[in-house]
């Protein structure tokens, strides 16, 4: 499993998914249940089944947009996503001295996707701007997901989300 190694952090799911990973009608042919009584029941658990599954691994299962918020830009210059796989990232945002929320031009950072908790980078000819003093000062929103479809999920997360439920 990565590690998310940027020190104090909090995650804010801006944007939800548009489904779930296991859909009612897989889970009733899994269940072996036919009729609807407990359509809203066999919902539920997968809702419960989905947000276990992604803490515990730590991924992001369906196409969704986080942000993550720190109170200082990292020392090693370098952001650390969690909740891969990540796709893109939207936009870095500090609070400047004037606590105004402002956008890092994407002319001073890097991305790099590929990899594993993905990465936002200040270009070595750049450094990061000193934020105002206060929490949550420092943002990056991204997107994170397999897939907007429930068929880009790992077929053997999805079989382990079937055992669950």
């Amino acid at each position: 499993m990565p590690s998310f190694d940027n020190s104090m952090y909090s995650l804010e799911l801006v944007t939800a998914p548009g489904t779930i990973p296991i859909t009612l009608a897989e889970a009733k042919l899994w269940l072996k249940v036919e009729n609807t009584d407990d359509d809203a029941l066999i919902t539920s658990i997968i809702t419960g089944v989905t947000s276990t599954t992604q803490l515990y691994l730590q991924r992001s299962l369906i196409t969704q947009t986080r942000r993550v918020h720190m109170d200082c830009f990292p020392s090693d210059g370098i952001f650390r996503l969690p909740y891969p796989p990540v796709s893109a990232v939207s936009n870095v945002k500090y609070y400047n001295q004037s606590e105004v929320l402002t956008t890092v031009s994407t002319d001073d950072y890097e991305t790099d996707i590929i990899r594993e908790p993905a990465r936002v980078l200040n270009k070595s000819t750049t450094s990061w701007p000193t934020p105002q003093l206060r929490t949550n000062a420092v943002q990056v929103e991204y997107v994170a997901g397999y897939g907007a479809a429930t068929t880009d999920i790992p077929e053997d997360i999805r079989r382990a989300m079937l055992l669950m439920i």
